[in-house]
């Protein structure tokens, strides 16, 4: 799969797997050189206490205690702690993979992501929640996805709320969501956020890596799967979700989703 920005996984479907928390301290020396072997894994780091410099590419900067950062696989990248007296850099890190519903790894563009702001604690209390579950063997695989779920979730919107792309195309994401069965041309998307449609299409596949028609197609097929299991027919489905073909839909349904509706592992 290609490289996606962070904020397209805002929407993407995905499984975590391979979640792996540890509790990092480091000495004052005490070097972690990726510039020659990247990473394997995806790293999402919160700096617990001291101070910690990164260098990446042409860029160099310092991150204190409270920070937490998203680092993809496959960046190649050098961090060392601040030598200090009077702290120890100490850290809790998960390790992961992101796998798409084809079971192949998802690649995210590669580079040191912490521009994020942690004013209510809530990726402290996260962060210490998943290492509570490392520490505790009782405890759920579920339990785990859960709260990856929950971080990157609000790591992901975080990203996407502060992303201008984003907001050029956030008038155009709320219609589709709540007028999704209509066909609507793209033209009228363009309109409600003052753009041309050319450059609406450019900046929607940006910020969301897929077309707006597929963005909707998304939409549709999310209802159709709740429908199915209220007993509807795939013809009713079709009609409500805005095909007029059942045929059609079906068939899309199947491109979009490897399976058809009938036989969808996600339809309980």
């Amino acid at each position: 799969m290609k490289d996606i920005s962070l904020s397209q996984l805002l929407h993407q479907d995905f499984d975590i797997r391979n979640i792996v928390v540890q509790e990092w301290k480091f000495g004052n020396y005490q070097a972690n050189d990726y510039r020659t072997i990247p990473r394997t894994h995806m790293l999402i780091h919160l700096i617990t206490s001291g101070q910690r410099k990164y260098r990446i590419r042409d860029r160099e900067f310092t991150l204190s205690a409270g920070t937490p950062l998203f680092i993809p696989d496959a960046t190649h990248y050098y961090t060392e702690p601040v030598p200090s007296a009077d702290f120890v850099c100490q850290g809790i890190g998960v390790t992961f993979d992101l796998l798409d519903t084809s079971n192949e790894k998802i690649c995210i563009t590669p580079d040191i992501y912490h521009h994020w702001n942690d004013s209510p604690h809530q990726y402290d209390k996260l962060f210490q929640n998943l290492n509570e579950c490392a520490l505790d063997p009782c405890s759920s695989i579920l339990k785990r996805k859960s709260l990856m779920y929950r971080l990157l979730h609000n790591m992901v919107s975080q990203i996407a709320d502060t992303s201008p792309g984003y907001h050029l195309i956030e008038p155009a994401l709320r219609y589709i969501t709540t007028h999704y069965s209509e066909n609507t041309p793209i033209c009228v998307y363009a309109e409600q956020c003052t753009l041309s449609e050319s450059y609406f299409r450019k900046k929607f596949a940006e910020c969301t890596g897929m077309s707006p028609i597929e963005y909707r197609n998304k939409l549709r097929f999310h209802a159709a799967r709740r429908l199915y299991q209220e007993n509807r027919s795939v013809q009713e489905i079709a009609e409500i979700v805005g095909f007029c073909d059942a045929n059609y839909f079906s068939k899309l349904y199947k491109k979009y989703n490897g399976v058809s509706i009938k036989n969808d592992p996600e339809i309980v």
